[in-house]
């Protein structure tokens, strides 16, 4: 019987679990926002909450989808982090690390890159479901913007995924505004009421879980 020698056996473990990288220039790019207007984005968040995203607040907000489907809702948050938009950036797209730091995300490996656009492959966990799905992510840094919706030609637990990061520059990019937005339909036997609890009580601890980060490798530099 052949055997395989050691090194080529290690290669070919190394092999089998090697990431795919993401090109720096899309993950830490030297400029993010540039083309994003502070005071249309702000409509995002109504007048009245920015006193509350001020005070370091994390505000919400849900509502059916405007496509007028019974079954998918629109959900919203928003939060300010005292960092620029390049280190905010700099962790919302290092999409393998997320399980460090989120709540509720089991495991994230990036399966593949093409141009701008990231194909994620995650599987997150809510209350007693667990979720296994793959998403593509087009980043746009200098639109300060992340796209990302389902990949439907791979099997996935859910019925659909699509939404939007935006990493707005505030104060001369002495501060961030971080906005979430997307559409939620699981597909999953859950009821309306409980889908939307999952997902509203949940996007408080998405969002501080990403300022916490920032924070935290600001500080470790």
């Amino acid at each position: 019987m052949s055997t395989i020698p050691l090194s080529a056996a290690l290669l070919a473990i190394v092999a089998g679990t090697t990431s795919v990288v993401i090109p720096e220039s899309l993950r830490l790019p030297a400029h993010v926002g540039q083309l994003a207007d502070p005071r249309s984005d702000r409509t995002l968040s109504s007048e009245g909450e920015w006193p509350s995203l001020e005070r370091g607040e994390v505000v919400t907000d849900e509502a059916a989808d405007p496509a007028n489907r019974s079954d998918a809702r629109v959900v919203r948050a928003a939060v300010l982090i005292s960092r620029s938009a390049e280190q905010v950036w700099g962790v919302l797209a290092d999409f393998e690390r997320r399980p460090e730091f989120l709540a509720g995300v089991d495991s994230i490996h990036v399966v593949r890159v093409d141009g701008n656009r990231v194909w994620v492959d995650q599987t997150v966990k809510a209350l007693f479901l667990k979720l296994h799905y793959q998403v593509i992510n087009t980043l746009e840094p200098e639109e300060g913007r992340i796209r990302w919706s389902l990949d439907t030609t791979v099997a996935h637990d859910i019925a659909d995924s699509q939404g939007t990061w935006r990493v707005i520059p505030v104060d001369k990019d002495q501060r961030t505004l971080l906005l979430y937005q997307a559409r939620v339909e699981s597909g999953k036997p859950v009821p309306a009421f409980l889908e939307t609890y999952m997902v509203k009580h949940s996007l408080p601890g998405l969002m501080e879980g990403f300022r916490r980060e920032v924070e935290r490798r600001v500080r470790a530099r």
